[in-house]
């Protein structure tokens, strides 16, 4: 899990997961900057009453985001200013804010698992939790330095994400998922019209690596990641409709049923909800009653902390991990040599990040 509000807004072609926690596979050379980070401990916090049951088969994705992810955003951000300044506009790239020390906690778990911790619980209970713990006044200084006049606003934000018809059919590729066989469209990185100067700062970024190989899948960066989440993410909604899942989800609402909260089938631990929407029909004041109700429920602290106390009592974790990592591993073998380009790809664009960062400071 990664502080992502200070980030928000921001159009990247890069390796960055929300809420995919991450370890790298043995045959990734280490030379390629993935840690080998396979069969390795996860340590656990005595206030935390639950112990991670060790590394999924695409943890590996995350690990390596966290190596790129500092490198990647200076430049990133670095050439958005000089590319708006070009275009007549003061830009300054905001800061992020500083990391809380129970940041380290709540970020040893996947966003995806909900609250799994007693210090998210205490402190977030179900609100998203990098609103809580961190400063984010710095975004409204940022946003205070742009153009108040509509007109100028409008002209900044052309610069900014570029002319809708600026970009035309040559600038657009198709791509198919190999899995599924749908086809996909996506925006050419190596193309120079259209994206403003996001679209010239993710080109920029990406490079060549669009060419590797036999990758149809991932015509840049961020299309490869992309691609990982959408199964990382079919793989954890497979892990919750699986019976032994299911199984010890009911222990959990025994144990918070005996707890004073009843808690119905659609509600997993950790806040995580299947098979029901939050949409809400009715009068103005049914509606505004139900979202009332919504809020404070989401910011229940004293249910959030019974929440984590009867994962602990069931296993929920340790036994939803156990599940999930057998629903990646069949997505890894369903398509082994994508998963390898993939891997591949990434490693080239973590040379290339190095490469111009090398540059930018010779620069």
């Amino acid at each position: 899990m990664r502080p992502r509000t200070w980030f928000a807004g921001v159009a990247i072609a890069a390796v960055v997961a929300a809420g995919c926690e991450t370890a790298a596979p043995s045959d990734v050379a280490a030379d390629e900057g993935v840690p080998s980070l396979a069969g390795g401990e996860t340590t656990s916090v005595a206030t935390d009453p639950i112990d991670p049951a060790g590394e999924l088969p695409l943890d590996w994705f995350v690990r390596l985001q966290e190596e790129i992810g500092p490198p990647e955003r200076d430049l990133y951000f670095g050439y958005m200013e000089r590319c708006m300044a070009e275009t007549g506009f003061s830009w300054k790239a905001p800061q992020p804010p500083p990391v809380p020390t129970e940041w380290e906690e709540i970020a040893r778990y996947p966003a995806r698992y909900g609250v799994v911790t007693l210090v998210q619980a205490q402190r977030a209970a179900y609100l998203p939790p990098d609103e809580v713990f961190f400063d984010v006044s710095g975004e409204e200084a940022d946003n205070e330095g742009l153009p108040s006049d509509p007109a100028e606003l409008e002209a900044f934000q052309t610069a900014w994400f570029g002319a809708e018809a600026e970009v035309g059919p040559e600038d657009l590729v198709v791509v198919s998922d190999p899995v599924t066989g749908e086809p996909i469209l996506a925006f050419d990185p190596s193309s120079p019209r259209g994206g403003g100067c996001v679209g010239r700062a993710n080109a920029w970024l990406s490079g060549e690596t669009s060419e590797l190989g036999s990758l149809d899948i991932a015509t840049d960066v961020g299309t490869a990641r992309a691609w990982i989440d959408v199964r990382i993410r079919a793989a954890f909604d497979q892990t919750l409709a699986d019976d032994r899942v299911v199984t010890v989800a009911d222990r959990w609402r025994v144990c918070m049923a005996q707890r004073g909260w009843e808690t119905p089938e659609w509600r997993f631990p950790g806040g995580i909800t299947v098979g029901r929407t939050d949409t809400v029909v009715g009068s103005d004041e049914e509606i505004a009653a139900e979202m009332e109700r919504l809020d404070e429920e989401a910011g229940n602290t004293e249910r959030a902390v019974e929440d984590v106390g009867c994962q602990g009592e069931v296993d929920w974790l340790v036994s939803l991990r156990d599940v999930e990592a057998e629903y990646q591993q069949a997505t890894v073998e369903r398509v082994p040599e994508l998963f390898a380009d993939v891997r591949d790809l990434i490693a080239v664009y973590r040379s290339r990040l190095a490469t111009l960062r090398l540059a930018d400071l010779d620069g």
